[in-house]
């Protein structure tokens, strides 16, 4: 085997022991600030509703998160009106680097936590981009979600990155909504 490739195999294993170390916590009153600044930042970027860049909005959006933190449930509206559904928070991170990014999960629909969860919203800080980190929160979800629950996703068109790792995951591209927002499903692995 050529040194250069058995270096980059060492490099890749390095790589991928040091993030094993990094793991999910529940999301505390204390993450809040992080987790709104990496939100507005996405949001700025395209990759969530840009509603969300309104001060009445964003306000709104801090007070769903306290709830999910405390009560794990939030309010989402749709056409058929407000809709209480279940949701968490998790903070990755690891000691010392405690708040590297955020996922947001809930129900996809009220009543739906038996069989779909929605990956609702998922970040990684600006700097640590393009490190794995991303990959590492997905595989965790995945890993963790029994799986005899469908997990579902929603990309919108600037999450690109975003769209791709997920099919490398195993999600499938279902449907593209109006606007160019992409669906996406990872049905029930066997258990």
């Amino acid at each position: 085997m050529p040194l250069n490739l058995l270096s980059e195999r060492i490099r890749n294993w390095l790589h991928r022991r040091r993030l094993g170390r990094y793991v999910l916590r529940r999301a505390t009153e204390r993450d809040l600030d992080f987790i709104m600044e990496e939100v507005i930042d996405g949001t700025k970027q395209g990759h969530y509703a840009e509603s969300l860049l309104d001060p009445v909005q964003t306000r709104g959006f801090r007070e769903q998160l306290v709830n999910v933190i405390r009560h794990a449930a939030m309010l989402r509206r749709t056409e058929r009106g407000p809709e209480q559904i279940r949701a968490w928070l998790w903070v990755y991170g690891r000691n010392g680097d405690d708040q590297v990014g955020y996922l947001l999960l809930s129900e996809k629909l009220p009543g739906s936590i038996a069989t779909d969860i929605e990956l609702y919203k998922v970040g990684v800080r600006k700097e640590r981009r393009k490190d794995g980190h991303g990959r590492r929160i997905v595989q965790l979800f995945v890993t963790f979600s029994s799986p005899t629950v469908n997990l579902y996703a929603r990309c919108f068109p600037p999450s690109e990155t975003m769209f791709k790792m997920l099919k490398e995951v195993g999600f499938s591209h279902i449907n593209t909504m109006r606007f160019g927002t992409r669906e996406l499903e990872l049905c029930a692995r066997e258990a």
